[in-house]
């Protein structure tokens, strides 16, 4: 998993690129190509070591969840870590990395719990982040969407 996390970015570019390769030329000639296609794309995923099978569901709450966040853009709000090593970046730099991520833990986590745990921490310090507001104040970003996003609101609290 932690390779995973840390090399999302080659894994996005390969697996675009293996995509592309495949889509143009089974476009082109659709029909029988098309399930060729989904079989292909299923074997990159198992290779992969992705867990489960594509869910529009967990495609749909993450964006959402992104969608959210993205409310604060331009707002000067800053996504920190508190303690010892803890760095404070603007919210709008954070959303590039956090997107990048999100594109993985929508097919590593098997729950939209699991993915809100894993978006809302710091891998690197293993402590949550916080939303650092112009006015000083902080709060935990799961804390903030369970306010602010509604489907996040009626997630279950994580045991």
């Amino acid at each position: 998993m932690e390779f995973l996390r840390r090399n999302a970015g080659l894994i996005n570019m390969a697996m675009f690129a293996v995509l592309l390769a495949v889509t143009v030329p089974t476009m082109l000639s659709a029909g029988p190509q098309l399930k060729a296609l989904t079989t292909q794309v299923k074997e990159l995923r198992e290779l992969a070591g992705l867990q489960g099978g594509y869910q529009r569901e967990a495609v749909r709450y993450a964006s959402g969840v992104l969608n959210t966040i993205e409310t604060l853009r331009g707002k000067g709000v800053e996504v920190m870590t508190k303690g010892i090593g803890g760095k404070a970046e603007p919210l709008e730099e954070w959303l590039v990395g956090a997107r990048r991520e999100a594109l993985v833990l929508v097919f590593t986590t098997k729950s939209p719990q699991a993915f809100l745990r894993e978006l809302c921490q710091s891998m690197a310090l293993n402590r949550p982040f916080h939303l650092r507001f112009p006015d000083g104040k902080t709060e935990k970003l799961e804390d903030w969407l369970r306010r602010e996003h509604p489907a996040t609101a009626v997630l279950p609290e994580d045991a």
